[in-house]
């Protein structure tokens, strides 16, 4: 286990598997590990592989290597629980619907799936990569070129992005503040992936969405919703951007998620819940 790991445990007999994005670390889903803790969820943030150091490391890791730390993850626990969940944002959304294909799951919850870079602060050039990321891995200079995260840096929210333009080592210990193009090619071969097991998936999926996301449009919550199938609902929230685990409406999020894991609604504050809901 890695020292940024974070473990939430009380001897419940359900759990999740929270999955932090690309470049990301667990530091990431502290408010969303404590809030599910509190509501009788056992918690795991696993460091993904290659994650929580330098760029090199992530460079030499594959999306394969990613989702072997959820396999081995789940393996480890899975003895202990009746119910095991995974939740996970952008391509660590994408990575638990690779583990549900892989693993009995009792549901998966995404949050900002991404297939393509097309939100609204995104350059138009950043399109080519669509076309462009399988000749990445054939030349590993371009691969090492790193994408430096920009305004508004996922975040809506004013103070937190504040700190997030000073140091994001403020938000979030253990990230890197950019992607290498390296990682963004596996971003989409992983995302391919998901696509063709998509209409195999039997587990229940929550889509969480934010309308205004910057870095991918709601158009990937819809595709993802669509290659699902009926098992899958899609919530779209409209006062986030693309980290919508964090930001403004955070606590919708986590209402969200345990609805999705089964538990009682009633018991949520969501009387106004300022989002829309596709069964």
């Amino acid at each position: 286990m890695s020292p940024l790991d974070i473990t939430l445990r009380k001897q419940h007999r359900k759990a999740v598997i929270l999955v932090h994005g690309l470049t990301g670390a667990p530091d990431e889903m502290r408010y969303l590990a404590k809030k599910l803790s509190d509501h009788g969820y056992d918690v795991y943030v696993p460091l993904l592989s290659g994650h929580g150091g330098a760029y090199a490391n992530v460079i030499r890791t594959g999306w394969r290597d990613w989702l072997q730390t959820l396999t081995l993850c789940y393996d480890r626990i899975a003895p202990d629980y009746d119910h095991i969940h995974v939740a996970g944002i952008c391509v660590g959304g994408m990575l638990g619907l690779m583990l549900a294909s892989q693993r009995t799951l009792s549901s998966c919850t995404v949050y900002s799936a991404v297939f393509e870079f097309d939100g609204w602060s995104m350059p138009r050039h950043y399109a080519i990569l669509r076309a462009a990321w399988p000749l990445i891995y054939l030349l590993p200079p371009v691969g090492s070129i790193i994408i430096p995260e920009t305004y508004p840096f996922g975040l809506k929210d004013e103070r937190l992005r504040t700190l997030a333009a000073t140091s994001q080592d403020s938000l979030i210990k253990g990230a890197l503040d950019g992607m290498p193009l390296k990682s963004i090619a596996d971003m989409y071969r992983l995302g391919r992936a998901v696509l063709d097991i998509a209409p195999t998936l039997n587990t229940p999926t929550l889509i969480i969405h934010a309308e205004e996301d910057e870095i991918g449009s709601v158009k990937n919550a819809h595709r993802l919703k669509s290659a699902l199938g009926p098992q899958a609902r899609l919530a779209i929230l409209n006062d986030s951007y693309h980290m919508i685990h964090v930001d403004r409406e955070r606590s919708k999020v986590v209402a969200l998620t345990l609805e999705a894991l089964g538990y009682a609604s009633e018991a949520l504050d969501c009387a106004h819940p300022g989002y829309r809901v596709y069964a």
